[in-house]
């Protein structure tokens, strides 16, 4: 039997399960990313080119588009979060995974999922903005609502529990080993902000074709970081014998 469905994994074993799983599964992968991302960055085209360029807290006009960037990718990426635990669920329990079986699921699920990840994109947009202008301590209780409700949006896709349910459930997940909870989330977080700085050194178009194509592009391999995200809530499931949540 494979290791994610006995034991829970350690980060760089969640890295190396979501790395065979994206490619084993790349021409399942990309198509969904191509649905979701692809209307996001045509979208994201319309933003003016000057709104990242400005001190975001004292132009209420730059802090309008950067809001509106966050809320569309949020609703876009609910349809990859939605494909991508349906297929780390589905592989690892034995069933056969279809590009129309893994878009439908998204798709039904999209409602659910995207609630939920509104209400959290507005919790934590709420904390950070305090934490910025007026309580910068803030930021450590963001950072932990942010590990804390790490599978909110899967917990929404797989038993479509919606809200603060789904934050309960997520949380009732990770309780516990609180070090090796911090651990894993701060990981995670820095990868992600290693590759965005090293995205942004290499000066990527953000307009015109060569911007929808480039933005595309990174946007897939980006995803990955929800696809690691999937496999690890998959495998604490599985590891904990939870057979009460199915696809």
């Amino acid at each position: 039997m494979d290791d994610i469905s006995v034991r829970e994994l350690r980060i760089f074993e969640i890295i190396k399960e979501t790395v065979k799983l994206f490619r084993s599964a790349f021409w399942l992968c990309v198509p969904l990313c191509l649905l979701a991302f692809v209307p996001d960055n045509i979208i994201r085209l319309f933003i003016p080119q000057n709104v990242m360029n400005a001190e975001l807290i004292n132009d209420p006009y730059q802090l309008r588009f950067i809001l509106i960037i966050g809320l569309v990718r949020l609703l876009f990426s609910c349809l990859v979060v939605g494909g991508y635990t349906y297929l780390a669920m589905s592989r690892y329990v034995g069933r056969e995974v279809t590009l129309n079986s893994m878009v439908e699921f998204a798709i039904n699920k999209w409602i659910s999922v995207t609630m939920t990840g509104v209400l959290y994109f507005i919790i934590l947009g709420v904390m950070l903005y305090i934490s910025i202008t007026a309580l910068p301590i803030m930021v450590f209780p963001a950072i932990h609502l942010t590990v804390l409700f790490v599978f909110h949006r899967n917990i929404a896709a797989i038993t479509g529990e919606r809200g603060f349910k789904a934050f309960a459930a997520s949380a009732g997940l990770v309780r516990g080993f609180f070090f090796k909870r911090m651990l894993y989330g701060a990981a995670f977080l820095f990868m992600y902000m290693f590759v965005m700085q090293v995205l942004g050194t290499i000066g990527i178009p953000s307009h015109g074709l060569a911007g929808l194509v480039m933005g595309v592009v990174f946007d897939i391999l980006g995803s990955v970081f929800l696809l690691a995200q999937a496999v690890w809530f998959v495998n604490i499931l599985l590891a904990r014998k939870i057979i009460d949540i199915t696809v």
